[in-house]
């Protein structure tokens, strides 16, 4: 929860945190130390428009450090919407100002000569901002929010998603290691952060997205297949749904490749899916079992997977249908197998290239496709035609069968060597 307004320290407070205003974008600290001062003299402020009087007597009031106040909760408590507050501030500051140079300080106007009361400002009748409006300018004005979380809104809808959040995903065992694998399925939800977008040579467009839940955030990858078929669910602040699979490097945090990716419902149009009857269930079951078993080869349906999750000898034209689900596709269960008991699948450690020359619009291609895909485990060694002479390049990229297929279409099918 949110202490009372004005405060100025970042210490716990009976379950509650004190945020100083100085971490406020906009905020300096001499208006702030004005504000502590006028508060010890003068006592708690009554009002916004006394705030505004007071203060406008003790230094000049900035309006992008008073909307910083407005947008962050700070005035919440004082009985005005921040809806109120972001329509008239601007008014009132101006009216205020253009008062007070109609009567410089110590010259008498009618209002200093008794004990007149001046009626408070009026403000217009009109709905508070929304909750999402909310967090997103107090993340605006502090990089935090302060009401809740984004995702508070679309709880009806989590509650009958079967996700792990970015700490489970994160999280290591009793050796250090951590407890999900390369390869395994995940259901995240969260918000999205970032996303860049990057093209390939084929005009193929690609997708990194950073997802934030309250626990922290996770880097999701969409390639173009993928990224087709969702990219106008992927923009910054969208709340989403995403199944993937886990990709991990050595020292690295793991990301996820998606597979999936859907919005979720706001609560208020949310309806959650009714329980079905035993007999629908079972004749749900059977159809779902008589779906063909997705091969490991076509993880998701995505061409350009990384060959970890694709077998080394699957057909150009092998199938990429995903089954059918009634549900949302099944939790990996946390490592409880043995690994030593199954042979580990032996994966490509070079990929070579053979090109014209290593300054040529050829390499200059293939150098770039290797970049997109820049953050493997294969080595990538050129072969340079005109001299005969082996190079490795300094990058080291995912294997997919997507990156292949755009390589093999740069320097040429023959010139393209998986070991």
């Amino acid at each position: 929860d949110a202490l009372p307004i004005f405060t100025f320290s970042t210490d716990r407070e009976n379950g509650n945190i004190r945020f100083g205003l100085l971490a406020l974008k906009n905020v300096g600290k001499q208006f702030i130390e004005a504000i502590m001062d006028e508060r010890r003299v003068g006592g708690d402020f009554a009002s916004f428009d006394d705030f505004l009087e007071r203060m406008s007597e003790s230094c000049d009031i900035n309006k992008r450090q008073v909307e910083a106040l407005i947008k962050c909760g700070a005035f919440d408590r004082l009985g005005v919407y921040r809806s109120q507050l972001l329509f008239c501030y601007e008014s009132l500051i101006d009216s205020i100002q253009q008062r007070n140079r109609n009567n410089p300080a110590g010259q008498m106007d009618i209002f200093s000569m008794g004990e007149i009361d001046v009626p408070s400002f009026k403000y217009p009748e009109m709905p508070d901002l929304g909750f999402r409006e909310k967090l997103l300018l107090e993340k605006e004005a502090s990089g935090m929010y302060f009401s809740g979380h984004m995702l508070d809104n679309y709880s009806s809808h989590i509650n009958d998603l079967n996700t792990i959040t970015t700490a489970e995903l994160a999280e290591l065992d009793e050796s250090g290691e951590l407890i999900y694998s390369d390869r395994d399925k995940v259901n995240l939800i969260g918000i999205i952060n970032s996303v860049t977008l990057k093209t390939t040579k084929n005009d193929d467009r690609m997708a990194f997205f950073s997802l934030e839940d309250k626990y922290g955030e996770v880097e999701c990858i969409v390639f173009p297949k993928k990224y087709n078929e969702f990219y106008h669910e992927i923009f910054v602040d969208g709340a989403v749904y995403v199944e993937g699979t886990v990709s991990i490097k050595d020292e690295e945090m793991p990301k996820v490749l998606v597979n999936k990716l859907l919005p979720l419902t706001e609560n208020e149009r949310y309806v959650s899916k009714p329980e079905l009857p035993p007999e629908t269930k079972r004749e749900e079951s059977r159809e779902v079992k008589e779906q063909p078993i997705q091969s490991s080869n076509d993880v998701g349906g995505i061409p350009s997977m990384l060959s970890m999750y694709l077998s080394i000898n699957a057909t150009a034209n092998q199938s990429t249908e995903t089954p059918r689900r009634s549900e949302p596709v099944t939790q990996a269960p946390r490592k409880a197998i043995d690994h030593h008991a199954t042979a580990p699948r032996q994966m490509p450690q070079k990929l070579y290239l053979r090109v014209p020359d290593m300054s040529g619009e050829v390499f200059l291609k293939a150098k770039n496709m290797v970049d997109i895909f820049n953050e493997g485990t294969i080595k990538i060694i050129f072969y340079d035609s005109s001299t005969a002479k082996y190079s490795e390049y300094s990058e080291r990229m995912f294997y997919s069968e997507y990156a292949i297929k755009e390589l093999k279409g740069i320097v040429g099918e023959d010139n393209v060597v998986v070991k």
